[in-house]
């Protein structure tokens, strides 16, 4: 996977794919990626939804310059593809972790 987000665990990978943008600033967008991942595995979300609206929001952050993350609406209208469509995730089975770099 060249962008996005990878988690993997008992055999599995989990990806959310960023969509291509133009970066305008980076601040910020660990932060908003945390938030999002945080907030949506509060209020119940699996974690492949989860990393959904993390990178998601994180996309959106790097558009915009000054560390300004999305808000629930922007983020919304992202995950629900008015603003080019993020939310693209994939599970994949793996045969093993092995293969993973860190």
């Amino acid at each position: 996977m060249e962008t996005g987000t990878e988690r993997a665990a008992d055999g599995r990978r989990t990806e959310a794919r960023a969509h291509p943008v133009e970066v305008a600033d980076t601040v910020g967008a660990g932060d908003a990626f945390m938030s999002a991942l945080l907030h949506a595995r509060h209020t119940g979300a699996p974690l492949a939804t989860a990393l959904t609206h993390a990178t998601t929001a994180a996309t959106l952050t790097v558009t915009r310059p000054g560390a300004t993350p999305p808000d629930a609406a922007e983020l919304t209208a992202a995950l629900d593809g008015d603003s080019g469509g993020f939310g693209i995730v994939r599970t994949v089975k793996t045969s093993a972790d092995s293969g993973l770099t860190h």
